[in-house]
């Protein structure tokens, strides 16, 4: 009776017992050998509670069956939890929002490339036009006359267009 709990001669053999049960539920080797050291820790934990061996395995046994039907269930609502996404993805179109988002940082980064290739006034010029300024608030800003203003950016469109339609 006492060699049944001495853990490191039993641990093997009752370990392949409980991993072959383990693996008729679930067919994955290594969440069924999960399975069966968890269970047998906690057989280990309570071993003064068993009279003999036939208790130590009923209680193995049930433990490995249980321990499966959970692992099985969350994995059935995890699979139901992770199709919920995917069906809300295709809901939602996300994959072309992405899309649209990489489009447009690529963009933007290209027009700030070009932009800072521009000459310094022109590029200011610009760079305010941007932010929603007015012709007659940037040339409050800059000091400088509203047709100036006008030029200038006639004058960086003219630039910024065949670099951005290059590519």
């Amino acid at each position: 009776m006492n060699d049944i709990f001495n853990f490191e001669a039993v641990y093997p053999r009752l370990h392949v017992e409980a991993s072959s049960l383990a693996r008729k539920f679930i067919y994955d080797r290594g969440a069924a050998e999960d399975i069966a050291t968890s269970v047998l820790l906690r057989v280990w934990k309570i071993k003064s509670d068993f009279l003999n061996e036939r208790a130590a395995k009923a209680y193995i046994s049930t433990g490995v069956y249980f321990a499966c039907y959970n692992y099985l269930r969350k994995k059935n609502t995890d699979e139901k939890h992770r199709e919920h996404i995917i069906y809300q993805i295709r809901l939602t179109d996300t994959p072309s929002c992405i899309l649209d988002q990489m489009i447009e940082k690529y963009s933007s980064v290209k027009l700030s490339h070009a932009i800072n290739k521009l000459p310094r006034q022109t590029k200011i010029v610009t760079r305010l036009t941007m932010e929603g300024l007015s012709t007659v608030e940037v040339a409050d800003i800059l000091g400088i006359h509203k047709q100036t203003v006008r030029n200038t950016r006639v004058r960086a469109y003219g630039i910024l267009r065949p670099e951005l339609e290059s590519e």
